[in-house]
């Protein structure tokens, strides 16, 4: 089975490199992005199966990210993730009515972050079973 293709967006690198390498040990390519605007322009080229998005970026926001990516129809079957510090039950409400697939708190833990990766992924018809 060939291995899913996954976008990180995120403006810390020290993060950005740690999301990386752990969806890498999921069974991922991976491909990174530190602003809206590189993500935007990656996603003009491939069309990841999920894209793990930091709100809070310099320029493009990662809301608007998530926006553009929802409305666009290549990405109907992308499984799209809100990774960020911000708190409150109205923005993850707004994130979710927005087309997020799940919004995700920082600080992360791994085995959070790969359950919801594994719901996202097998809502949006893309589970497979990932290495441990």
């Amino acid at each position: 089975m060939p291995r899913l293709l996954a976008l990180v967006l995120e403006d810390e690198v020290d993060l950005l490199t740690m999301l990386g390498l752990t969806l890498a040990r999921m069974g991922f390519d991976v491909l990174e992005a530190g602003t809206g605007e590189q993500a935007l322009d990656i996603t003009r080229e491939r069309v990841p199966d999920l894209v793990l998005i930091d709100l809070m970026l310099p320029g493009i926001s990662g809301f608007e990210v998530l926006t553009t990516l929802r409305v666009d129809a290549r990405f109907d079957a992308s499984a799209l993730l809100v990774c960020t510090a911000l708190r409150g039950l109205d923005r993850v409400e707004t994130c979710l009515e927005a087309g997020a697939d799940d919004y995700i708190q920082k600080p992360l833990e791994v085995a959070a972050l790969r359950a919801k990766v594994e719901r996202a992924l097998r809502k949006r018809g893309k589970f497979h079973q990932m290495p441990s």
